[in-house]
């Protein structure tokens, strides 16, 4: 085992004091690949809206599958993760600002963003991103539907953000969750309730 290395006379270590906080609003979306019309709506809104915006916000763009991907290989009732399609996109969004207050146009700027890439996708690609704010759609949820609790919008109640994070897992983890935690000790405004 190494030996720490002590520090010369005169350069001490002193104990290193960060205060940094930013406030943000951040959300996801998982899709299938964006059609033509998608991706020029999303081209209008970077031209249109959000080349003006100097706040520092960001979307990070993963995809998952393809030939040799191991994911479409898993069975999508086989563990929590229910995205299991051959081709899928996972979108951040993510808007921040470093102090203060987050402004009162944010969450309308991050919001135009997830519609300028979901507004041009039918049913089996998305959810569209504006009902999110409401209780759960009439419309059903459809197997490629989704967004990834690990970056949660918590404008969405939790009946809608459990069937658009868990989608067919659900029901398995609602069962899982009564038999380990029937009393909701662990509570999460978004996580997964008790079976009932």
């Amino acid at each position: 085992m190494r030996q720490p290395v002590p520090c010369k006379s005169g350069m001490e270590r002193t104990p290193l004091t960060i205060r940094q906080q930013e406030t943000f609003f951040s959300k996801s979306m998982m899709t299938t690949e964006l059609p033509r019309n998608a991706m020029q709506a999303v081209c209008d809104y970077w031209t249109g809206t959000a080349r003006s915006v100097s706040r520092d916000w960001f979307i990070i763009i993963d995809m998952y599958g393809g030939k040799n991907g191991k994911i479409p290989t898993v069975s999508s009732d086989a563990m929590s993760y229910a995205y299991r399609d051959k081709f899928l996109y996972m979108y951040e969004l993510y808007d921040r600002v470093p102090s203060g207050s987050y402004p009162a146009n944010g969450l309308s700027f991050l919001n135009g963003w997830a519609d300028a890439f979901t507004k041009n996708l039918n049913e089996s690609q998305w959810v569209s991103p504006r009902n999110t704010a409401h209780s759960v759609p009439a419309r059903k949820l459809t197997r490629k539907q989704g967004m990834y609790i690990n970056y949660a919008d918590p404008t969405m109640n939790r009946t809608y953000a459990q069937k658009v994070y868990y989608r067919q897992s659900l029901d398995k983890l609602q069962k899982l969750k009564a038999l380990y935690d029937p009393n909701d000790v662990f509570y999460y405004p978004q996580g997964i309730e008790p079976k009932k």
